[in-house]
């Protein structure tokens, strides 16, 4: 005679029901569990997703009751209402971002006139990472330069793959996969944000302008030499004193991150693929430390 009986839902709909304890509790149920069992009963009930809000007693278990969802009103209901309220929260988001690209901008006119501090910054870290032994970026460029087709792609790869690559991977989150939107937003928002702050307090000239303040130190800067230049004459939006940390790398990794958390195929592993070779190439083209 089966005292206690186990009826799941997941999230797709499935119903699975069995006597206990030959039905496992799954990952939806265990955060109801507690709330709706007895010291006596040792099961959960219906659940599906986040809509468990009551329980009501029935024999020996306890199931947890959904409430009927509101109804929406014929605005809502309607297709053109539907795309006006997606357009809108799309907008929102991307005035979200903009303010970010507002942000960098700012720490590029609070760059002018520190050009000094930027330098005897950059020196700082040169010095420390010797002190501390780790790898020698002139060293690591050097064998670079043997290829100027290396260089040439490797400055298009600078100059090319970071704006778009990034616009892309918001574009495809947000429209593709906005159920995984809140949390992306939330850490780009997060790391670049501090990312931003450290570039204003901070100011760090990148490698190749080291040999201007350490004139033993070998840097060249490709973009010059080799091109083409991610920095022309006149530019008023990019901050090239701020070396550290690179978003060329940190968006590299977000990128990586979020492909690799959302999908689920086994190819989505080479996404990795992007920050490696980013990080290759700042390194290289002497932009970033």
């Amino acid at each position: 005679m089966c005292r206690a009986r186990l009826v799941l839902r997941d999230e797709s709909g499935v119903i699975i029901s069995g006597c206990l304890p030959n039905v496992p509790i799954g990952r939806h149920e265990q955060g109801v569990e507690g709330a709706c069992r007895q010291k006596s009963v040792k099961c959960a009930g219906v659940v599906h997703g986040k809509h468990v809000i009551s329980c009501t007693r029935q024999g020996d278990v306890r199931i947890p009751q959904r409430r009927a969802a509101p109804r929406d009103s014929w605005w809502h209901r309607s297709r053109i209402g539907r795309l006006t309220s997606t357009a809108l929260s799309i907008a929102g988001q991307v005035l979200l971002l903009d303010l970010l690209y507002m942000l960098y901008r700012m720490g590029r006119h609070l760059a002018v006139g520190r050009e000094s501090q930027a330098l005897a910054n950059a020196r700082d870290v040169w010095n420390l990472e010797r002190l501390l032994y780790l790898p020698n970026e002139s060293a690591i460029q050097q064998l670079a330069l043997h290829s100027t087709q290396l260089l040439e792609l490797a400055n298009r790869v600078y100059t090319g793959v970071h704006f778009p690559a990034s616009t892309a991977f918001l574009a495809w989150v947000l429209v593709r996969h906005r159920n995984a939107w809140p949390r992306v937003r939330t850490v780009i928002l997060a790391s670049t944000g501090v990312a931003l702050v450290i570039h204003i307090l901070y100011p760090l000239a990148p490698p190749r302008f080291l040999p201007q303040t350490l004139p033993d130190v070998t840097f060249v800067d490709t973009g010059t030499v080799f091109g083409p230049s991610a920095y022309t004459a006149g530019d008023t939006v990019a901050n090239q004193y701020a070396a550290m940390p690179s978003l060329h790398v940190g968006w590299s990794i977000l990128v990586a991150w979020g492909v690799v958390t959302i999908l689920r195929s086994r190819a989505r592993w080479l996404i990795i693929l992007h920050p490696l070779i980013t990080i290759a190439v700042v390194v290289i083209t002497a932009n970033h430390y």
